[in-house]
């Protein structure tokens, strides 16, 4: 007897055009099919947004490396390019000093940022 329920069921998703029932089983069977669809796609999105962030700390991490062991054998003027390379604008308005780099730091993790230096 509880399987009756889940015969007709089946029944109904097997013959839609059997009543009402039966579209309304198909109408929900299709808005489910396609909100698992659109979750699909969601997380498929994600996860390739989260293997390119991957793969760039990756990068940067090996560049990291790279770049620390190189600044140990420049000289003056090399450090000095490299400085060039990295500072986009200095800025002094007569009571702070801001150095804007092309490496997007952020206010908490930039290392130059001091208030009231005078020069």
């Amino acid at each position: 007897m509880a399987d009756r329920p889940l015969h007709i069921l089946h029944h109904i998703s097997q013959h839609p055009s059997d009543g009402v029932y039966g579209r309304l089983v198909t109408n929900f069977v299709q808005k489910e099919q396609a909100e698992i669809e659109k979750r699909e796609a969601e997380l498929e999105r994600q996860l390739a947004q989260r293997f390119l962030t991957q793969n760039h700390e990756a990068h940067i991490r090996s560049l990291t490396e790279k770049i620390s062991i190189g600044l140990d054998n420049l000289d003056f003027t090399g450090k000095q390019e490299l400085l060039r390379l990295l500072v986009e604008k200095v800025v002094y308005n007569g009571q702070s000093i801001e150095i804007l780099t092309i490496i997007p730091l952020g206010e908490q993790l930039h290392p130059i940022h001091r208030e009231g230096l005078r020069g």
